[in-house]
């Protein structure tokens, strides 16, 4: 079943997309008719997630193989993006992940490969995008965080962080 959203021919970049969360935002924005640009780090499940958002779905989805930790693949996730569809009309920033433990169990290496997949990671898309929706006076860029963001979890504290610092960026 499908809600009128206003979606139909819009084009919408998911990061994130070949799995849990993002695939589930993908499907739902594809069944509105939306065209897509998805974007994870493997490629395989990037390719079959694209291949059944296509066939089931019959909008164009562009899957770009990213990993947001790398600033040229923001870049090129955004470019190849415009380059295909011309704009882009929604941003949804997904992709990240952080590890579960305690404060003291935590590596250094861990904090900062979490911080720089999701927060660096929004961050860079969201200003790669904006100009291209500021030119067009359009656009809106969605940002999926936790609840630990507002509500700290004792195993869970890099999460939390890097979750209550996109809030403040959102």
């Amino acid at each position: 079943m499908t809600m009128d959203l206003g979606l139909k021919n819009k084009v919408v970049m998911i990061s994130g997309a070949s799995k849990g969360i993002g695939k589930a935002i993908a499907k739902a924005l594809a069944s509105e008719g939306a065209n897509l640009s998805i974007c994870a780090r493997n490629e395989d499940l990037l390719i079959k997630t694209a291949c059944e958002l296509q066939e089931d779905m019959g909008i164009t989805v562009l899957p770009v193989v990213a990993d947001l930790t790398q600033l040229n693949d923001v870049k090129k996730f955004v470019s190849t993006t415009v380059d295909k569809f011309g704009l882009v009309d929604i941003l949804v920033n997904n992709a990240g992940s952080a590890p579960a433990g305690e404060f003291l169990k935590i590596k250094d290496e861990e904090w900062t490969n979490a911080w720089t997949l999701k927060f660096l990671g929004y961050v860079r898309l969201s200003r790669e995008v904006f100009p291209h929706m500021r030119i067009r006076k359009y656009g809106c860029i969605i940002n999926i965080i936790g609840n630990a963001g507002k509500q700290p979890m004792k195993n869970y504290m890099a999460g939390g962080h890097i979750n209550a610092a996109l809030l403040n960026f959102t």
